[in-house]
């Protein structure tokens, strides 16, 4: 039987101290999280925030969607050809800027969209639920507060 993470972490290792690794391990809760509450949907997290940003920016380049969810623009591209081949979006060519791909939801991603939205509304609650209401009003604004120095 394999020791758990607790377990592990009690023996004071200095890595288990180690913000990066805290973090790292967060990040893991979280996506295993989303993927619990969402493995119906069959669509990652970064896809759902991209539908989001799509839906929230209207038409939109593929800069603009990889700058709204913070992930570069390379990697945007072939998650947003992921989700051009299930008809979650269209794809098009900027009328005014040939070098310019247009993006936006098509009926079928807003349809997915709406039905993951309660499902991805009970991830964060459960990622936070040991904290208090202001516990998390405060780890919200440290986390916000890092990413933006």
């Amino acid at each position: 039987m394999s020791a758990s993470y607790t377990e592990i972490a009690e023996s004071r290792h200095p890595l288990h101290e180690k913000v990066g690794h805290l973090i790292r391990r967060l990040n893991q809760r979280m996506l295993a999280t989303f993927s619990e509450q969402l493995a119906d949907f069959e669509i990652s997290n970064v896809q759902f925030a991209a539908l989001e940003a799509i839906n929230a920016l209207g038409t939109a380049t593929q800069k603009d969607i990889a700058s709204y969810i913070a992930m570069e623009p390379s990697n945007t591209h072939t998650m947003l050809k992921r989700l051009r081949d299930r008809k979650l979006i269209t794809i098009g060519v900027d009328r005014t800027d040939p070098r310019r791909n247009l993006v936006q939801l098509s009926a079928a991603g807003r349809d997915l969209l709406m039905s993951i939205r309660p499902f991805e509304d009970r991830v964060e609650p459960s990622l936070l639920q040991r904290l208090t209401e202001t516990e998390k009003k405060q780890f919200v604004k440290l986390v916000k507060k890092l990413i933006d120095a």
